[in-house]
């Protein structure tokens, strides 16, 4: 964008945040050949996701509870902008960007923010006024920025998925039909798993087929669960269990979530940024559960904004039993398809900040 210079892309600890990062970045790396440097977290998922995508990583100790933390922090990343030279910095929000955010004003160097969220996060509303340009991936959330250096663009999604040997392993199972496919995040999520888990049985003496991704967090105790089982085997090259009928699969994580998303059926699933905008780009249709607890309720949010757009059906946290999402299976089977995502967000960001860079240099 800016003869070859690099740029710093630097992103929250959660998939919310990281995930958009990595497909704005392979977007720019395609296109351009510009070379991509990761300023983010040592004990997040940041520091294990985006080593897989093979991009150069710096980890800055920051914690949102210890503000005192934040001074070597910043001085750390003004250091490494120095080196780099980067032809901008691009931040996708969340408390771990603060320090190569400020970094990059005080150096002057262009600062571009990526709002996922239907609700902006409190970051990037503080940085707001010294970006360049901001993003938003919701149309409701453009008019809480300056609207003159503001476009709504959508959330970019990953031109490719690390590949992993669970997500080929389960797209060559013969499903007799798409199954569900439950997630709740890379950590999971406890009630989802809860009320999946205590059905298992019903979901596999009525032939539903699905894949239940418990996250890391949960996998060990709920698969204790299973031992001994008249329902479930342990697959003996790969950690995750399968019903002896072959129809449902149970697991802690899935990297490569674009092969799971093409043979699935409906998705349940909780209402990140990345979640629907996944959603949206593999038109699928889906059972919404907002995290409760999420900053300033954004995931309530997401949902409202995209079941607005998109088949999709809400519930909440304290509402979700197996009647509930039944329930919502049936009266999803009336909506109809999800349309097809037109644009490319990526490759519209990618746009406005080549323009952006070329003005101002």
């Amino acid at each position: 964008m800016d003869n070859l210079k690099p740029i710093v892309m630097t992103c929250g600890g959660t998939g919310g945040h990281i995930y958009p990062a990595i497909a704005l970045a392979q977007t720019i790396t395609q296109a351009s050949g510009q070379k991509i440097h990761f300023i983010g977290t040592s004990t997040r998922e940041d520091a294990k996701i985006i080593p897989k995508y093979h991009y150069p990583f710096t980890a800055i100790m920051v914690s949102d509870k210890n503000k005192l933390a934040l001074i070597p922090a910043i001085i750390k990343a003004f250091l490494l902008l120095i080196k780099l030279k980067p032809s901008c910095v691009i931040s996708t929000g969340g408390f771990s960007t603060i320090p190569a955010s400020i970094a990059a004003i005080i150096k002057g160097i262009p600062l571009y923010l990526l709002e996922q969220n239907a609700i902006a996060g409190r970051t990037n509303l503080l940085f707001a006024r010294f970006a360049t340009h901001i993003f938003t991936a919701f149309k409701d959330t453009r008019p809480l920025f300056p609207q003159k250096k503001t476009t709504h663009v959508g959330n970019p999604i990953r031109t490719q998925f690390a590949k992993d040997k669970t997500g080929q392993f389960i797209s060559s199972i013969k499903f007799e039909k798409p199954p569900l496919l439950i997630f709740g995040g890379s950590q999971g999520a406890r009630h989802i798993n809860h009320v999946i888990s205590a059905n298992y049985a019903h979901l596999i003496d009525q032939d539903i087929p699905f894949i239940h991704i418990v996250g890391q967090t949960g996998y060990p105790q709920l698969v204790t669960q299973l031992i001994p089982s008249p329902y479930w085997e342990k697959e003996s090259h790969l950690d995750m269990w399968i019903s002896k009928t072959g129809q449902q699969v149970i697991l802690p994580y899935c990297e490569a979530m674009d092969m799971l998303y093409h043979i699935s059926g409906i998705v349940i699933a909780r209402s990140g940024a990345t979640t629907t905008a996944e959603l949206a780009h593999f038109q699928k249709k889906a059972i919404l559960i907002p995290f409760p607890h999420a900053k300033d309720d954004h995931q309530t949010a997401n949902a409202i904004a995209h079941s607005a757009e998109y088949p999709s059906q809400i519930i909440t946290d304290t509402q979700l039993t197996w009647e509930t999402i039944a329930q919502a299976i049936t009266a999803l089977a009336k909506q109809q398809p999800p349309p097809q995502k037109a644009n490319s967000p990526a490759e519209e960001i990618c746009k406005i900040i080549r323009e952006s860079n070329r003005k101002l240099n």
